[in-house]
């Protein structure tokens, strides 16, 4: 099996091939040529643009439980799932958020919803039941003979077969916590697929950029505006546009250094399990405030 396209900027994180970039087309190669630049100015665009860095995966997703949630739970209320869903609700719980002591039967609708989205992100591919999921332990052509695989690029299975097999197989399940940053080496290379079969992902992703139709739209005129007559301070890192903006690389946009934000992801770090309880139970709590409302 060929090996996927490793990141080629460290800056751009998984999601570092879905950026779109629309304008003149002069302007679209000036701003790829930018954002291809290994340095802090690039760092603070991607930054603005709400695209993680390599290796923030797995703080965003454990500080940002509720906000990112909420919107995934928007695009599927009402909605009831098979045994199968519940059983990729639980492999989200054990693997991704590192909280082995759920089983299936406690799995809620909601975390059945953010477990097709997330599965999507990473792995680049429909991941519809834990069947899909598994179906990439056995290989390209067992992936594909599943309903879930249609319209998803060759490409796109390769790297997620890769990825399943060498760091994240069966084997795994119940008994080690997925390190994610392997997603973020090997970025995404094809459209983020919706759970709709025959379409793409519209809707927030990881790190709360935008995604229209499986990729991230951006304009050409705002990557440039960020480079041109900005000013780069070597000492902070940050850089101030020319409206007076100041982007600081590794903080979200509009979030200052000193935010509550930085204070959960210290916090997560610091008390992982902590940490999962808390998001668990704010969760819990807001799905019942809604079911009450």
């Amino acid at each position: 099996m060929p090996v996927p396209t490793a990141s080629k900027n460290v800056y751009g994180g998984i999601f570092q091939y879905l950026v779109q970039i629309n304008g003149d087309p002069a302007q679209v190669r000036q701003a790829q040529a930018k954002l291809s630049q290994l340095t802090p100015e690039t760092a603070a665009v991607y930054a603005a643009l709400n695209i993680l860095p390599e290796g923030e995966l797995k703080g965003w997703l454990m500080a940002n439980p509720v906000q990112f949630w909420t919107k995934v739970y928007e695009l599927f209320f009402g909605k009831k799932w098979t045994s199968g869903d519940y059983v990729l609700g639980e492999r989200l719980s054990d693997q991704v958020y590192c909280n082995p002591d759920i089983g299936r039967g406690q799995v809620s609708n909601q975390m059945v919803d953010l477990a097709h989205v997330i599965f999507n992100q990473l792995f680049g591919v429909r991941i519809g039941t834990t069947d899909d999921l598994d179906a990439l332990d056995n290989g390209v052509a067992a992936y594909k003979a599943r309903a879930s695989s249609a319209g998803i690029s060759d490409d796109a299975i390769e790297r997620a077969v890769f990825l399943k097999q060498r760091y994240y197989p069966i084997n795994t399940y119940n008994r080690v916590c997925w390190d994610l940053r392997y997603f973020e080496v090997f970025p995404l290379v094809g459209r983020i697929p919706d759970h709709q079969i025959g379409k793409w992902y519209t809707g927030t992703v990881i790190g709360g950029a935008y995604a229209v139709d499986g990729v991230i739209p951006v304009s050409a005129t705002d990557i440039l505006d960020q480079y041109i007559g900005a000013d780069f301070d070597p000492t902070t890192g940050t850089v101030t546009t020319e409206d007076g903006t100041v982007i600081t690389p590794g903080s979200p946009s509009g979030t200052d250094a000193g935010s509550m934000l930085d204070k959960i992801i210290s916090f997560v770090k610091t008390e992982p399990l902590k940490a999962a309880v808390i998001a668990a139970g704010a969760l819990y709590a807001y799905f019942e405030l809604e079911e009450n409302d």
